[in-house]
């Protein structure tokens, strides 16, 4: 596990790369907090991690590009996890059959987010708030997320350039 504020503040941080790390269980709340020159995580493959714990990469304002492909057992992306990570542009989901919550807030004023792939993830609920303010996010990809039976309070709220939802085969909602 990664520990609380483990990095915290850690201002020349620039790539984490996770990929293939397969013991990996938890990012504790606050990990990354404010790592202003971090630009790419990768979790490819980390096939035990469960839990991206609160504001872990809160203010991470440069970070472009998260990959959660195939993390098969994460199950949480907590309360403002990526908030304020201004240049993220892609997130991808895809594979991670055991996602269930996107927390409040987690991706609030990714002002660059273009694109969510959450394709035949787990995903149950998106909290409220979760996506608000994400100007530029213009895809947002549920294809058979058959789990998926919330969306929250204004969880997309001012995403002005949102034309595509793609919802087909979420049988639960």
């Amino acid at each position: 596990s990664i520990g609380t504020s483990a990095f915290e503040n850690c201002y020349d941080l620039s790539t984490v790369d996770f990929s293939g790390c397969t013991s990996l269980e938890t990012i504790g709340n606050n990990a990354f907090y404010n790592c202003g020159a971090l630009t790419t995580v990768d979790f490819t493959d980390c096939s035990s991690l469960q839990t991206i714990g609160e504001y872990a990469f809160y203010q991470c304002s440069v970070l472009t590009s998260v990959d959660f492909t195939d993390c098969s057992s994460l199950q949480t992306i907590g309360v403002r996890a990526f908030h304020k990570c201004s240049a993220l542009t892609t997130v991808d989901f895809s594979g991670c059959t055991s996602l269930e919550t996107i927390g409040n807030k987690a991706f609030y004023e990714c002002f660059d987010l273009t694109s969510v792939n959450f394709t035949g993830s787990g995903l149950q609920t998106i909290s409220g708030d979760a996506f608000k303010n994400c100007h530029d996010l213009s895809s947002v990809d549920f294809t058979n997320c058959i789990d998926l039976n919330s969306i929250g309070t204004s969880a997309f709220e001012n995403c002005y350039d949102l034309s595509t939802v793609d919802f087909s085969g979420c049988t639960s909602l």
